[in-house]
């Protein structure tokens, strides 16, 4: 009796480790499939000639590109988890900075805002720039809220 039940403890436990093994390559193929859709989307997203970024619902900077960032002299840690409009880019003036502030307020609603605006560079160099915000939506509609 103790010899069979050994048995099937051992064919159980050869069972586990099989399964173990399964998951484990399929968790790596995964993590090697969302490791390289990341390479991609940086690929795309920071070698664009466009400044492009995202904000939170309540306009935190979560992430620019790189374009923007060399336009600005900017470092990631310069511009990450700060108001949108107390950014670098936008200190241009204090009106500059209400109406960003306003037109996040109306893009969080799911409204699409288009205007143009100076913005500060590198230096001190203005540009002026085709400026929008587009909020992403989710399933049903409503404006997503990003982490």
């Amino acid at each position: 009796m103790q010899l069979a039940l050994a048995i099937q403890q051992a064919e159980l436990y050869e069972n586990l480790q099989t399964l173990n093994t399964s998951l484990e390559q399929k968790v790596q193929k995964r993590t090697d499939e969302l490791q390289a859709s990341e390479r991609r989307f940086r690929a795309i997203f920071d070698n664009s000639f466009q400044f492009t970024g995202l904000l939170r619902i309540e306009g935190i900077l979560l992430e620019p590109n790189q374009t923007a960032l060399t336009f600005g002299g900017l470092q990631l840690e310069d511009v990450v988890n700060r108001p949108f409009w107390e950014t670098y880019w936008w200190k241009i003036s204090q009106s500059t900075q209400d109406s960003l502030r306003r037109a996040i307020a109306r893009a969080a609603q799911g409204e699409f805002i288009h205007y143009g605006v100076h913005i500060l560079g590198a230096g001190n160099q203005i540009a002026t720039i085709d400026f929008s915000i587009r909020p992403l939506k989710n399933e049903l509609s409503g404006v997503k809220m990003l982490d």
